[in-house]
């Protein structure tokens, strides 16, 4: 439950309706050639940003559908090339969770933090960075 409405927060803050509507018809209405300049300006996966055209009711469930083997495949083969570079800890989990989530990301998740909207652990689940690091994510930003 929480972790949807925080990926329904990061569509909508990464992918504004307003924006994704004008590229939609700037390409034609073409939900794959959106998604790739979705992708392009938001930093989003491109499964996340076809998601979001079906939220948007802008392309159907069942065209999704048809592109996810091919997603999972891609994520699948990443997976596989992450475990075979192996290596130690990672000695700057903070700037990793920048770089990963984005700069824009991260400094509203921070804020929202900090200000006492979200919880700590709300913070750390949307960046995926353990609570303890919270304190040098904010130094970094």
């Amino acid at each position: 439950h929480n972790e949807k409405f925080c990926d329904k927060f990061a569509a909508a803050f990464l992918m504004p309706p307003g924006e994704v509507r004008d590229v939609f018809e700037r390409t034609q209405r073409d939900p794959d050639r959106t998604a790739d300049k979705i992708c392009t300006y938001s930093g989003a996966s491109h499964e996340a940003a076809f998601l979001r055209l079906v939220d948007l009711g802008l392309t159907t469930l069942d065209e999704y559908l048809k592109r996810k083997p091919h997603w999972d495949e891609e994520y699948a083969a990443w997976r596989a090339r992450q475990d075979q570079k192996g290596g130690g800890p990672n000695p700057n989990p903070a700037g990793t969770a920048i770089r990963k989530s984005g700069r824009t990301l991260a400094g509203v998740v921070s804020e929202a933090f900090q200000t006492g909207i979200i919880t700590r652990a709300d913070a750390s689940h949307i960046l995926r960075l353990p609570a303890r690091q919270l304190p040098n994510l904010i130094r970094q930003l």
